[in-house]
């Protein structure tokens, strides 16, 4: 029973974040996260470390999700497909607070670990951040519009990444005062 609870706490969490309700989302997690702690269900803390590190860079609190998402790293199993999300996250959260070699590193394990597992998607969305890293915005944009974009459009499990990368390819094309391609990508 008190497994039951514990994922309910996590449904419970995982809905208020989705529908925005994000202060009842983090109450909601404090009660999941300190229950977990306390009865020592140590295979459930990465995804909540995770799952609040995600609440937090959504709020915009990226040094916030920053920790999380490195307590949940911590305690992860590498040879996962949840492995290489939080690297992402993790690079992402770090490129978001201008920590340009932490998030280049991050990077760079996502792209040899997803090489490992075979998982080319995210080989693929660290390949484009290191392109843009490496101050090569132009060339990253097109490797997102010819390579990435049309990648990823068609995996189901990637639509939250389309959109993101979408919105990021509208944004420098609005940015380039090209209009009717900036109106196509944005989602």
């Amino acid at each position: 029973n008190f497994k039951r609870i514990l994922y309910t706490l996590l449904s419970l969490s995982m809905n208020y974040s989705r529908v925005k309700v994000y202060d009842k989302a983090l109450e909601t997690y404090g009660h999941l996260l300190r229950n977990a702690e306390i009865f020592n269900y140590d295979s459930l803390l990465p995804q909540v470390y995770h799952n609040i590190g995600d609440l937090h860079y959504i709020m915009g609190n990226y040094s916030i999700a920053n920790a999380y998402f490195k307590k949940s790293q911590t305690r992860m199993l590498r040879d996962t497909e949840d492995f290489l999300l939080c690297l992402f996250n993790l690079g992402q959260t770090e490129y978001q607070l201008q920590n340009w070699d932490a998030s280049k590193g991050n990077f760079e394990l996502l792209k040899e670990e997803a090489s490992k597992l075979k998982v080319h998607h995210y080989g693929m969305y660290a390949t484009f951040y290191l392109i843009l890293l490496d101050n090569k915005k132009s060339k990253a944009m097109d490797y997102l519009e010819k390579k990435l974009l049309p990648y990823i459009s068609t995996d189901g499990r990637c639509a939250d990444a389309y959109k993101l990368f979408s919105n990021l390819l509208s944004d420098f094309y609005k940015e380039e005062g090209k209009f009717d391609k900036a109106v196509y990508f944005k989602l």
